[in-house]
Order: C-alpha cells, then structure tokens, then sequence
C-alpha cells in the first residue's frame, strides 16, 4: 500500500505543478500512475483486473514490458492524439511511476525493454523505510500544492513592500481593456423607446431580449382544401388450391406408411416362424441322434444277456454230459434225457440271441433312418426358408411399388396444382402492381396539385413581421442612444463583453 500511495500522491504533485486541470484530467492521471503495476496481480490495480494483470505477469513478468521506455512512449503518443491540452500531464503522470520505481526496489525495472537487463538507482527495498520517509515528504509539498490557490492573495502586500523598497523596478503590466461592441438595430415605425428592455450598466447575455413590442395580427387567409385522394383498387381474389389432390396425397402417404408397417411386422413374423422351425427340426435332429446313441448300449446289454444265457446252456450241457458218463446203467436213460434237455436249452438261447440280434438290427436300421430323416430335413430347411423369405419380398416389393406409384402420381397432381395456383399468384401480382402503380400515380398527380394549390396560397400570406429583437452578444451595457431614421427609430446599444 505504501508504494501505491507513493505514487497517487507524485502524479497528484506533478498535476498541481503543471496546471489547474479538470477532474477527469485527474482522475486519468491518478489511474495512468498505477497503470504501469497492471502487469501483476499482487498490486492495487492489478487485483482489480487480474484477468489482464495474470497474462501479462506470466508472459513477461513483473517490472519489465510496462515499466520500459516503449510503454512510455505508447502512453504519451496515445494521450497526445486524444488529449492534445493535457497529454504532458498524463505521460508525465506515467512516467513518474517508473522514476520512483528506479528509486525503490532491490531488482529495479527493465528500462530499455525488450532488453532483460534490470536497472535501479538506490535499491531501496519496498517494505524499508525509505519508500515512507520519502511519502512523508511528499505530503506536506502536496499541501501545500492543493492550497496555494488560497494562499496567492498574501503575496499582493509582499508584491507592495518589494515595490516600496525597489521604487526603480518595473511595474506590473496591467491588462489591455478589451473593445466595446456595438448592437446596432432599426424599431418599427410607430415603436417608441419603450420597447427597449435594456439600460445602461445591465448586464445581459447572448440571446437576451433587447427590444419587444405587440405583434400585429395578419388578416388570416383561407388555407387550400385537401382534395379527396383516389379510391385503391381491390385486392384480386386467388382461386382456392385443390384440396382434392392434397387429401389424396396424404391418404397415398398414409396407406404407403402403413404397408411399409404391416410388411415390416408379416416379415418379422416369417422370420420368427422360420427360426422356430429351425429350432424344432434342430431339436429333432438331436432326439433321433440321442434315440441312436442310447440304442447302441441297450442292445449291448441285451446282447451280453443273451450270451450269458448260452454260456449257461453250454454250462449245464456241459455237466450234464459229464454226468452221462459217471451215471451206471440204470440211470444212463436219465442222464441222457437231461442231455437232451439241457441241448434243447441251448438251442433255445442260441435261437433267442439270433432273434434278438435280429430285433437289435431293424431297431437300429429304423433309428439311422429316422435321424437320415431328420438330418435331411434340417440340411433343406434353410434353401426352403429362404425361397419362402425371397417369395414374401418379392410380394412386398409388388406392393410398396404399387403404393409409391399412387403417392408420385398424387404427388404430381399437387405440383400441378400448387403450379397452377403459383402461375395465377404471378398473375394477380402482376396485375396489383399495375394497379397499385397506377394508383400511386394518381396520387401523387392529387398531391402534387394539392402542394401547388398550397404553396399558391402560403405565397398570398404576408410574412408576419417580428415583435422582438435579441442580443448577439453578452457582457455590461455601456451605453444606449438612439435617433430617427425615415420615420424609424435606430437603436445602438454599447456592450463591454
């Protein structure tokens, strides 16, 4: 803060110095005197605007590219093109700032940028003490700067006793007194002095009634009759678009969107129907191929049963004959009866397991056969799916051409239609701006008659004469004469501006 301070109160020194200026003048100044710390945020007019001072401190830094003599030269060229009167002011103002920042500050100012050399004259450092012993020495002259205007009246008796005690010196030049003018105007005839509204030593400004005296009336004169204009011409009438042709376009449109919907839905359905076909013959597929693989096994354990059952047979010959031969004679009759029996029995399973594999065969031709069966089927499912898709798109083609063939023939009749009304739209217009033409030209021969008429009668008005006379100037009336002319009085008022 102390730095800010510091130089608020030189660029307000260095304007009281130069000149009395306007409060914008020194408000312009007072801001040109922080504007060269814009480049860092950490200042005071930089965290007003830390959207420019945080760009510009990161780009060039602090103390370089706006503390230069370039900036300067920018500011003064700037202010001299807007500010002719004060741009000495304004620079100076700016530059006061890069003077005190030569003096305070260890690292100093880039001066000659774009040079990165950094210049500085004492080094004082910002928070030392000598930015606020130079601060406490700039505030009285500051005072006294803001109160010399009030103190300049005690310098007269100074200027009087220097001037007693050096009879020999020169005097103080005083002012050339400025001319007089003179106001110099004829009242009309018949007005007396009476009109005058001024007198010697009045002051008046520019503007200021001099003289005023009644009007006289002028005998009012009848005004020319506004003719009555021509009446416009009507509106032509358009004939009505075909509504047939654009009902008939929509419901072609409708029943298209509708066949393209109901298309759509019927494919999806075959799709759906094909793809459950396909599904079941698959399901088919694998039950007959499950039916064949689970017969394979069934048929070996029927198969290792009735083998058994003949190994059993042979077992029980086998004994039986071994008991023929130890039996004696009384029981070979009843050891050869149970051979016989036991060779029944063999038989009998040999001829069981020549059926059964018989049986197992046809069981197992008729499994392959239905699972050829199915296989075959599922292998021609998909060419007979696909003829049945090709057969519906074909039928959906048929259709949606017939269907597009109605909406482009609606269609065209409402091109024609819209192509017709457009030709009498051309038509009508065309014959409403020959209409309307020719109305304004009868207008305007109405109106041109009427403003002849009107100008005729305005030039047999007289022009009103004026009732009063007004000053052209301003400052202390030194005189008033007068003297008669013609009948008339002619007056001359003297006025020291």
């Amino acid at each position: 803060m102390i730095p800010a301070a510091l130089h608020l109160v030189a660029a307000t020194l260095l304007v009281l110095a130069l000149g009395p200026p306007s409060p914008l003048i020194l408000a312009l100044a007072l801001l040109l005197s922080l504007a060269p710390d814009l480049d860092t945020p950490k200042s005071l007019v930089g965290s007003l605007l830390p959207s420019v001072s945080v760009p510009l401190e990161r780009r060039f830094g602090h103390r370089t590219l706006t503390h230069s003599l370039p900036a300067l030269a920018l500011v003064a060229g700037a202010t001299y093109l807007l500010a002719p009167r004060d741009w000495l002011i304004l620079a100076g103002a700016y530059a006061s700032h890069l003077l005190l920042d030569l003096l305070i500050g260890v690292q100093g100012i880039t001066l000659f940028w774009p040079s990165d050399q950094f210049l500085t004259l004492t080094g004082w450092r910002d928070d030392g003490p000598a930015p606020r012993a130079l601060l406490l020495a700039l505030l009285p002259l500051l005072l006294m700067a803001a109160l010399w205007p009030q103190l300049r009246p005690w310098t007269v008796p100074i200027t009087a006793k220097m001037a007693l005690a050096n009879p020999i010196a020169t005097p103080s030049p005083t002012k050339t007194a400025p001319p007089s003018v003179r106001l110099r105007f004829a009242l009309p005839a018949g007005v007396g002095l009476s009109a005058l509204r001024v007198r010697a030593g009045d002051v008046i400004t520019e503007g200021q009634v001099l003289a005023a005296w009644p009007r006289v009336e002028a005998t009012p004169h009848p005004s020319a009759t506004p003719p009555p204009m021509p009446t416009p011409p009507p509106m032509p009438v358009l004939p009505p678009l075909d509504g047939g042709a654009t009902r008939e376009l929509e419901a072609a449109r409708a029943a298209l969107d509708a066949l393209m919907i109901a298309q759509a839905a019927e494919r999806d359905d075959l799709l759906a129907r094909q793809r459950q076909e396909l599904s079941e013959q698959k399901r088919s597929v694998a039950a007959a191929q499950g039916a064949l693989d689970a017969l394979g096994p069934q048929q070996e354990l029927e198969q290792q049963s009735a083998q058994a059952a003949i190994e059993q047979a042979e077992q029980v010959l086998t004994d039986t004959l071994d008991a023929q031969e130890l039996a004696d004679e009384t029981s070979a009759q009843r050891a050869q009866e149970r051979v016989h029996a036991a060779e029944a029995a063999l038989r009998k399973a040999q001829q069981a397991q020549e059926r059964l594999s018989t049986a197992q065969n046809i069981a197992r031709q008729r499994a392959e056969a239905d699972l050829a069966s199915a296989q075959d089927e599922l292998d021609g499912l998909p060419d007979a799916q696909a003829q049945a898709l090709a057969r519906l798109e074909a039928q959906h083609k048929a259709a949606t051409l017939l269907a597009s063939n109605r909406v482009e023939r609606a269609n065209t009749q409402v091109e024609e239609a819209q192509m017709a009304r457009q030709r009498a739209q051309e038509g009508a217009a065309a014959t409403a701006t020959a209409q309307a033409q020719a109305h304004q030209l009868a207008i305007t021969a109405t109106t041109v008659a009427h403003l002849a008429a009107v100008t005729a009668t305005a030039a047999a008005i007289p022009t009103p004469a004026p009732d009063h006379i007004v000053s052209r100037a301003s400052g202390k009336v030194i005189a008033v004469t007068a003297e008669e002319q013609e009948g008339k009085l002619i007056v001359t008022i003297e006025v020291m501006p």
